[in-house]
C-alpha cells in the first residue's frame, strides 16, 4: 500500500501507555512515522518511538480543554503550511482509511466520520469487533484546512456534515474493560485538577460518570446480543438523523453563525454493526 507523503496525522496523549501503540501500528499503514505527530502532555515516560514526533509538553498547569483545542488547532494550521492536509484524532480513535480519497478534501473539508463505540465480544461462538453508532464520535477529522472546532472536535462551525457518511471510525473507549477501569481513575483525578471554571461549567464531567457509561454500554451490547438483534456490515449513515442545526449567533446586523450539534448517544441505537473486516488487527490486540 502507498504511504500518503503529503498527509500529516496528529494526537495527543497522556500516559497512554496501551492505547498509543495501537494507535501507532494502526496508522503507520498509511502514513510514515515521520509524519505522525504525537503530543505528550507530560506522561511518566516517553512511550513514543524515536522514528515518531514526539512534542512535549509539561503538565504543570490545570488541565484545560479550551487551551488543548486552540493549542491542537494552531500546531495544526502551522503543520499545514507544509503539509496538503492532515488528521487530528484522539489517541484511542482509529479511522478506516483503506479507500479513503483525500482529493475530496478539494471539494468538501473536513469529513465528518461515522464513529462507533466497539468491543470484541462472542457472536455465535465467533470473536467479533461488534460496534454501537455514537453520533458524538461522528467527528469532523480529516482535512485541508484546520476546522473551527468546538471543544470535544464533535463539530465545527459553519460546516454541515454530508449527507452520507461513509468513512467508519472505531473509538476504543470500551475496547477493554481492564483498560477502561485503569484509565477512568485517572480521568477522575485530572477532572479535579483541571480549570477550576471548566469544571464548574461540568466540562468532562462524563469522566467523573464513567462508570456509569461503562455499565451502560455492555448492558447494551449484550442486550442486543440476546435479542438477536441485526448485526449488519458497516453501510454509510444518513447525517440527518444524528445531527440538529444550532444557529447561536443570528442577529439582523452579525452575520448568522452556525454549528451542526450531534445528538443522541449509543443507547438510543438500534441493532448492532459488525466491523471485524474493517479492522481485523484490533481481534489479537485484547489481552485476555
Amino acid at each position: 500500500m502507498n504511504k500518503n507523503k503529503n498527509v500529516f496525522v496528529l494526537t495527543m496523549e497522556h500516559n497512554e501507555d496501551y492505547f498509543l501503540p495501537i494507535f501507532l501500528r494502526h496508522y503507520s499503514q498509511f502514513f510514515e512515522p515521520k509524519n505522525i505527530f504525537v503530543i505528550d502532555h507530560g506522561s511518566n515516560s516517553n512511550l513514543i518511538p524515536q522514528e515518531f514526533n514526539r512534542i512535549y509538553l509539561p503538565r504543570d498547569k490545570p488541565f484545560s480543554e479550551t487551551v488543548r483545542l486552540n493549542f491542537i488547532k494552531d500546531i495544526a494550521r502551522g503543520l499545514l503550511r507544509y503539509y496538503d492536509a492532515g488528521i487530528y484524532v484522539d489517541c484511542d480513535e482509529l479511522i478506516y482509511l483503506n479507500d479513503f480519497n483525500f482529493d475530496v478534501l478539494q471539494s468538501s473539508s473536513p469529513t465528518y466520520l461515522a464513529g462507533f463505540e466497539c468491543t470484541i465480544t462472542q457472536v455465535s461462538g465467533k470473536k467479533k469487533l461488534i460496534g454501537i453508532l455514537n453520533p458524538h464520535e461522528c467527528k469532523p477529522l480529516i482535512f485541508k484546512g484546520v476546522p473551527d472546532w468546538i471543544r470535544g472536535f464533535h463539530a465545527a462551525k459553519n460546516i454541515q456534515p454530508s449527507e452520507f457518511l461513509s468513512t467508519p471510525m472505531v473509538h476504543l473507549k470500551f475496547f477493554s474493560q481492564k483498560q477502561f477501569d485503569l484509565r477512568g481513575a485517572s480521568r477522575k483525578n485530572t477532572f479535579q485538577e483541571m480549570d477550576r471554571t471548566e469544571r464548574e461549567m461540568g466540562i468532562d464531567h462524563h469522566w467523573v460518570d464513567s462508570d456509569k457509561d461503562s455499565l451502560d454500554f455492555y448492558n447494551k451490547i449484550n442486550d442486543e446480543i440476546q435479542k438477536s438483534s441485526p448485526i449488519n456490515e458497516f453501510s454509510p449513515i444518513f447525517s440527518a438523523t444524528h445531527f440538529r442545526k444550532l444557529e447561536p449567533h443570528k442577529t439582523l446586523y452579525v452575520q448568522s453563525e452556525f454549528v451542526y450539534i450531534p445528538q443522541g448517544n449509543s443507547r438510543e441505537q438500534y441493532g448492532l454493526v459488525d466491523l471485524s473486516s474493517l479492522f481485523p488487527d484490533l481481534l489479537n490486540s485484547l489481552e485476555g
